[in-house]
């Protein structure tokens, strides 16, 4: 019984081994590309006339954006967002001034905004958001590259709207670039650095948000977008779905299968004080049969 306990102490132990290892395994996660190719309406800022859909608003290909990197570690969301914007503040013009765009969140695809990460330091109504830190902006009023550009004495053109492929309208709407107000909720180690090497787009922009604070074991659908600047001269949205890293996959199930294996095991293997006991009882029937047959000589 005393190796019995053993085998069995021992198949726990190398099960809360493999859990043990789950966080670095699972931290090794593939990062997916999503290739820019959403397109802006281009707009002016003297006119409310539409100039055409573009890929991106030609200005010496300052606020290009090239592509981002999505993939799950640790229960986050990272992200890498790839562009040739250095993330100051740029001088279109005079007074005319542009800021990095916040980054938005679609929980659910359900075309409304509910967290953004603030990619510069700003503040609307004395109200002042920290750059790099993740908001829940769910009842805040988002505010658009035409509220910036639309009617500025400086003439330029700049992005005026997007087709939302969330709000199922799939009509042109507003690009929002900013948010006024929200409940800051955790930092997302923000880093903004210039790359360097042929074909390098310029900038690399990174960020990790915490799934949890986009609700308690949230795995649903995800919808991202960001517009480079407050003038929006390039968009950049992405649908993707948050899913276990394979790693995770992997020591869950081998869990499962070890718990099964041993339970099965302690079902078909009959302990000794079962066996003693079937032992004793096969003893007693025979000595049973021994008395009658004697009784009957």
């Amino acid at each position: 019984m005393k190796d019995g306990n053993n085998s069995r102490t021992g198949q726990w132990l190398l099960l809360l081994l493999l859990l043990s290892l789950l966080p670095g395994w699972a931290g090794i996660a593939e990062a997916v590309p999503f290739p820019d190719t959403t397109l802006v309406l281009k707009g002016s800022s003297w006119d409310d006339q539409p100039h055409g859909w573009v890929d991106v608003i030609p200005t010496g290909g300052l606020y290009g954006i090239s592509g981002m990197d999505v993939s799950f570690r640790h229960s986050s969301l990272m992200l890498d967002l790839y562009t040739s914007y250095h993330g100051g503040p740029e001088v279109v013009a005079g007074s005319l001034v542009t800021h990095p765009a916040d980054l938005f969140i679609d929980l659910g695809l359900d075309g409304t905004f509910d967290y953004a990460v603030a990619l510069s330091g700003h503040d609307f109504n004395a109200t002042p958001v920290t750059a790099g830190t993740l908001y829940d902006v769910g009842s805040s009023v988002l505010t658009t590259s035409a509220d910036y550009f639309e009617g500025h004495p400086v003439r330029n053109y700049y992005g005026e709207a997007w087709d939302n492929p969330w709000d199922g309208t799939g009509e042109a709407v507003p690009v929002p670039v900013a948010f006024e107000t929200g409940t800051p909720l955790s930092d997302t180690g923000l880093s903004w650095l210039a790359t360097t090497g042929p074909g390098d787009p310029g900038y690399h922009v990174s960020l990790s948000i915490a799934l949890n604070d986009l609700g308690p074991g949230h795995l649903g659908p995800l919808g991202l977008l960001w517009s480079s600047a407050h003038c929006a001269n390039d968009v950049m949205a992405a649908q993707v779905v948050p899913t276990p890293e394979p790693a995770t996959m992997f020591l869950v199930g081998s869990g499962l299968i070890g718990i099964a294996a041993l339970g099965k095991k302690r079902l078909s293997k009959p302990s000794t004080d079962g066996s003693k006991i079937e032992i004793q009882e096969k003893g007693k029937e025979v000595m049973r049969h021994e008395g009658s047959r004697r009784m009957s000589l």
